[in-house]
């Protein structure tokens, strides 16, 4: 019997810096029936050529969301199933194998944990902080679904620019048999942009009223600084420098996306 196709799909816009090692990644997979799908929204670096390296299939759509994009991917997609990934990403080699082996087994969806890798104060800040949660990245979603499940249950929100993950996982609820990994991603690497970051929290910030509304009881959890109450203190004590680090990217990116939801509150009062 012919394995299933797995179809991954990476929304980028400028990744050039990271997409090689992504896409390396996933030539490297112990599981092969694969098809690469790149959704990117005008891309004027390196992005493409090297997508067409890898022999990704592109589609470009000039200024397109990343949620957009995954809907996009999953529509283009010939797999049974769909993979999303980030074009900062890497995969263990044995991962989408294992995440075939539990669908196999009956599950429609596979949460894969995820590292973070960065160099820099912030950067080790930033994987200590990962590290730190009683299960990885607070933000580990069902990045692989089953097609038809996936379309079922309507895409991605578009009206979400973060948190549209966590929506999908809420709207599986208890309904559908979810699997996990041993397997990981490693989420960025080199030099963490704090910067960038900054952007990226005001951009979700702006986002996170509608996702409030949608599950006001998981928002507490997942877009407050509450979250960090779930830490491992006894390994933040051991690591009190890059604890430090920690504290500074929170105050950062808290703030950040505190600037987000008081500039969609104003723009909707107006």
């Amino acid at each position: 019997m012919a394995s299933h196709l797995v179809t991954i799909v990476i929304p980028t816009r400028n990744a050039g810096r990271t997409l090689g090692n992504c896409l390396k990644s996933i030539r490297n997979q112990t599981y092969q029936n694969l098809e690469i799908i790149l959704v990117d929204a005008g891309s004027t670096d390196e992005t493409q050529r090297i997508a067409e390296e890898y022999g990704a299939r592109i589609v470009t759509l000039e200024g397109i969301g990343m949620t957009a994009a995954r809907n996009v991917g999953t529509k283009r997609a010939s797999g049974d199933y769909v993979f999303h990934m980030d074009a900062d990403m890497k995969l263990q080699p044995l991962v989408v194998e294992e995440c075939v082996d539990k669908c196999k087994r009956g599950v429609r969806a596979v949460i894969v944990p995820q590292l973070f890798e960065g160099t820099g104060f912030l950067g080790r800040a930033k994987a200590l902080e990962i590290q730190s949660y009683p299960h990885g990245n607070p933000g580990t979603c069902t990045r692989f679904v089953e097609k038809a499940l996936l379309e079922g249950l309507g895409g991605y929100d578009e009206a979400l620019e973060a948190g549209e993950d966590w929506d999908l996982a809420q709207k599986m609820g208890a309904r559908y048999p979810i699997g996990a990994i041993e397997a990981y991603i490693t989420h960025g690497w080199g030099r963490y942009d704090l910067i960038k970051r900054m952007k990226q929290c005001y951009r979700y910030g702006k986002s996170v009223g509608t996702y409030v509304k949608k599950y006001p009881r998981h928002a507490a959890g997942q877009w407050t600084p509450l979250r960090v109450s779930n830490m491992k203190l006894d390994l933040l004590v051991s690591h009190p420098v890059e604890a430090f680090g920690i504290a500074v990217l929170k105050f950062c990116e808290f703030e950040a996306a505190l600037l987000g939801i008081l500039s969609d509150r104003f723009l909707k009062d107006k």
